[in-house]
């Protein structure tokens, strides 16, 4: 009998198993207090957001990509999601949980089952959903670049080493461009397919993976890229991003991540769970340009809006913007300007070293992303002050 506190609970159950539709429809009609509806599978995740549900049951059996579709029903919707499937394993109730699921059941599921999960969704959830969480003591840190060509890849390379060796910080550089990403490259290392594999199967994602994936480029430094045939297409999920991240931020304190432009749409969760976002640039028009437009799309989903801009300095013949008009064209602070430095580059680029180890900690290109690293690091000017410089 229902209590007169207990107020009726909203139930979307999106699945095509006729034996759950019959279990719902006699637990309501038994007088269970909860209205329950029946959504068909092909039901978009988003398209729960019209819906008002306390309680959602997704049914993920024979689902392509379970996981992408567990994330985006738990983002769409405000209520509770519980995943349902075949797969009897707890890496796949790891994984479920992790891209947003409160929990994750076997088929087939009887009346008393159904009738504890509901039961447990009238209680107050004291965890919050998992693409707002951050593992306590770790910073993530994107670096995008505006434009081909501009350095976006040698700033993550370079602030990740500064991060590493002269702030003292276990720091993991990943590389998300899997076919054309260098920062291993940059750091003369071998990616291997570890990334991939990671990517392509999250369900096996954890520490120990990640331990085995990463190259360790110093004692502090660890990278994770991938050198892909053009001929093999990877497509990973949000989800799939968001379960790597997680691993790896349960073993390093400062995360950077190397992110191409043409990637952002699967890079939706780290989007969101960012500390910053570093849009690299050049001081030309086109640069300026396409930094506009990068910022736009950024602010929607960085709820932080704490996004930094880094202007990378053309050849004096070549500059066709100033730091002033840069920042008029903005309408902000560009964060950092990083002079010219054509023969660090190259002899950084030939060595296979990162650009403040070729360019020394007197170095004018040293000192500018020095800035940035310390920030990437966690550390105030005063503490900054206290570290060395330069460690050898």
């Amino acid at each position: 009998m229902n209590t007169p506190q207990e107020r009726t609970l909203s139930l979307i159950a999106v699945s095509d198993d006729a034996m759950l539709t019959d279990v719902l429809a006699r637990m309501v009609d038994g007088g269970f207090n909860a209205a329950a509806e029946v959504l068909p599978r092909a039901t978009l995740p988003e398209q729960l957001s019209d819906w008002q549900a306390d309680l959602i049951l997704l049914d993920v059996t024979n689902d392509v990509d379970p996981l992408d579709t567990i994330h985006r029903t738990a983002n769409a919707s405000q209520g509770r999601v519980v995943a349902i499937g075949d797969i009897n394993d707890v890496s796949m109730y790891r994984a479920a949980v992790q891209a947003g699921a409160e929990d994750y059941l076997i088929m087939p599921l009887d009346e008393a089952t159904l009738t504890e999960v509901i039961s447990r969704a009238r209680i107050p959830s004291a965890r919050a959903p998992v693409v707002e969480e951050e593992p306590e003591g770790t910073s993530l840190h994107l670096v995008i670049g505006a434009r081909g060509g501009v350095g976006a890849t040698s700033f993550a390379v370079s602030t990740a080493w500064l991060a590493a060796e002269t702030y003292e910080r276990e720091t993991a550089l990943i590389d998300l461009d899997l076919h054309f990403g260098s920062c291993a490259l940059a750091l003369d290392l071998l990616p291997g397919s570890g990334l991939r594999d990671a990517l392509q199967h999250p369900e096996r994602i954890d520490s120990l993976f990640v331990g085995s994936a990463m190259i360790n480029a110093t004692d502090k430094l660890f990278v994770l890229g991938a050198e892909e045939s053009l001929n093999h297409h990877v497509d990973p999920s949000p989800a799939a991003i968001a379960t790597l991240y997680e691993a790896v931020a349960s073993t390093f304190k400062t995360v950077i991540i190397d992110i191409p432009r043409h990637a952002l749409h699967y890079a939706s969760a780290l989007i969101e769970l960012a500390d910053s976002i570093t849009i690299v640039t050049d001081s030309s028009i086109a640069g300026l340009r396409d930094t506009v437009r990068l910022q736009e799309v950024l602010a929607d989903g960085m709820k932080s809006r704490n996004i930094q801009i880094a202007v990378v300095e053309r050849p004096k013949p070549q500059q066709q913007v100033t730091r002033k008009e840069m920042e008029q064209g903005l309408g902000g602070q560009v964060h950092v300007w990083i002079p010219h430095d054509a023969k660090s580059a190259s002899a950084a680029a030939t060595q296979g070293k990162s650009l403040p180890e070729v360019a020394g900690p007197r170095g004018l290109v040293t000192k500018a992303l020095s800035t940035v690293a310390r920030d990437y690091a966690g550390l105030s000017d005063e503490r900054a002050k206290g570290k060395k410089l330069w460690r050898w």
